[in-house]
């Protein structure tokens, strides 16, 4: 993975915040934790988008009732898909 340099201005406040978490542990430097942060706010950003289009299907007029049966044998494709995109 490449890497770059940005440039980050905090004021004191926020700048205290980032060197506490650091310094309680769990992330190497403050570069850890930012990036942590906005790789936490892109897989939530995902999850908004995948939620709408959920959301979208629901409301389509093709939407059809499911049972247990079904949501199993949705449960079954998904990881069955899961291990072949891994080669498992």
């Amino acid at each position: 993975m490449t890497t770059t340099t940005l440039n980050v201005s905090l004021p004191d406040d926020l700048r205290d915040v980032v060197k506490d978490r650091v310094a309680r542990g769990g992330f190497a430097d403050h570069n850890d934790y930012i990036s942590n942060l906005i790789r936490q706010d892109a897989e939530r950003a995902a999850r908004e988008r995948l939620e709408a289009h959920l959301v979208s299907r629901a409301d389509d007029s093709d939407a059809v009732d499911m049972d247990a049966a079904d949501i199993q044998g949705m449960r079954e494709e998904l990881h069955r898909r899961i291990a072949a995109r891994n080669g498992t």
